[in-house]
């Protein structure tokens, strides 16, 4: 049995570069990030001002993720449209689903490859903009 390492963040002024070495990844974007397991699905949210697409890319995509599971939802608006789309392989794919009264919308976009750098985006058609938090599903 292999023991999870956790870190809590409870003093204002520890930094990143106080931590141990393997909190100290930066992404390709330059990016203090906190390690996932290894070899875990993509995940994230996605946050949008306006009715501009928010992008997330160079995420790892292990050999097992068949696609991302968007939940959507919008800020302001009753009634929004979510597009959500997955980059692999050169190829966009995307799915489009309504929301009604600020419930949420689960949206499902299939990957055309895996075990290689993937990029999600998101756009809502809600003025004031939207969420989407997405992870990679294997099913």
């Amino acid at each position: 049995m292999t023991q999870k390492k956790t870190l809590e963040l409870t003093d204002p002024k520890t930094t990143l570069d106080s931590l141990p070495l393997e909190f100290q990844i930066k992404d390709s974007k330059g990016v203090d990030t906190f390690p996932v397991e290894p070899n875990s699905a993509p995940r994230g949210l996605l946050n949008t001002d306006g009715q501009e697409e928010a992008t997330d890319r160079y995420l790892w995509a292990p050999s097992s993720t068949k696609g991302i599971t968007f939940v959507c939802r919008p800020k302001a608006a009753q009634i929004a449209v979510h597009t959500c789309k997955t980059y692999s392989s050169g190829t966009w794919r995307y799915e489009t689903g309504t929301s009604f009264f600020w419930l949420n919308k689960t949206i499902k976009v299939p990957l055309d490859a895996s075990n290689t750098y993937i990029s999600v985006a998101y756009k809502v058609t809600d003025s004031n903009g939207g969420y989407a938090a997405y992870e990679g599903y294997t099913e």
